[in-house]
C-alpha cells in the first residue's frame, strides 16, 4: 500500500508578517508626545514673561534672562506671570519648564514637560511642583528646576 503525502508550501514572507507588524507598532511609539494633564491645560491664563530656548552647552547662569526675572518679579505685584524655558537635551529632545508666579505670592509654580524626551529616565512625563522663592533671581528659578 502506498500513502500519498500532501505537501504544504509555506510562503517565506508570511513568517515575517508578525515581525513587520511589531516593527510598525514600535515605530509609532518613537517620538510619542504624551498629552498634558488636565490641571496644566486648565490652568489660569497669566501674562507672558516670554519664552527662551537653550541648546546643549548653555551655561546654567544663562538659562533665565534678567528680563524674565524682572518680569516675574513685577508680575507678583500685579496679577502674576508665566515664563517658558525650553532646554534641549544632547540628543535634541526638548524639555519645557513653565515658571508661574501669582500676585502677592512668594512661591513659584513649576510645570515640567519632558514628554518628548525619548531618552529620559521614564516615569511621569509631566511634573508639577511648588518652590519657595521669596527673592526671584536666575539662580532661585534654576534651583526650583532641580528641587522639583
Amino acid at each position: 500500500m502506498h500513502l500519498r503525502t500532501k505537501r504544504t508550501w509555506i510562503n517565506p514572507c508570511s513568517a515575517l508578517l508578525p515581525a513587520v507588524a511589531a516593527l510598525i507598532v514600535c515605530t509609532g511609539c518613537a517620538g510619542q508626545h504624551f498629552p498634558a494633564p488636565d490641571e496644566f491645560v486648565q490652568r489660569a491664563d497669566l501674562p507672558s514673561c516670554g519664552a527662551v530656548e537653550h541648546h546643549p552647552g548653555s551655561r546654567a547662569a544663562e538659562l533665565v534672562p534678567r528680563s524674565a526675572v524682572d518680569c516675574l518679579s513685577n508680575a507678583r505685584d500685579v496679577r502674576g506671570g508665566e515664563f517658558v524655558l525650553t532646554i534641549f537635551t544632547t540628543e535634541g529632545d526638548p524639555i519645557v519648564y513653565y515658571f508661574r508666579v501669582g500676585a502677592d505670592s512668594s512661591d513659584v509654580e513649576l510645570w515640567t514637560d519632558s514628554s518628548r524626551d525619548e531618552f529620559g529616565g521614564g516615569g511621569s512625563r509631566w511634573r508639577h511642583s511648588i518652590c519657595a522663592a521669596p527673592q526671584l533671581s536666575a539662580e532661585s528659578l534654576t534651583g526650583c528646576m532641580s528641587a522639583g
